[in-house]
């Protein structure tokens, strides 16, 4: 009998290490998930800043469109 109890023992602490193996592996990914959705949320910053047009350029294009309609309101006033 005490090799029963012996044997359902070490059958207990390769049952426990196999869940602590599991826990690790588990939050290994958990882990690796993160720090993608961390490494994509940077990636979409950075490609936001680059899609946005600088404000000099739109400046200079809105004062470019105010030219052109000053040009063709002034000529009808004269």
């Amino acid at each position: 009998m005490g090799d029963v109890g012996a044997l359902n023992k070490d059958v207990g602490l390769v049952s426990d290490n196999k869940t602590i193996d599991r826990l690790e592996e588990a939050l290994i990914r958990v882990t690796v998930a993160l720090q993608k959705q961390e490494a994509k949320k940077k990636q979409d910053v950075a490609n936001e800043v680059v899609s946005l047009p600088e404000i000099s350029a739109l400046a200079a294009g809105i004062d470019a469109l105010c030219v052109r309609i000053r040009n063709v309101v002034e000529p009808q006033e004269r």
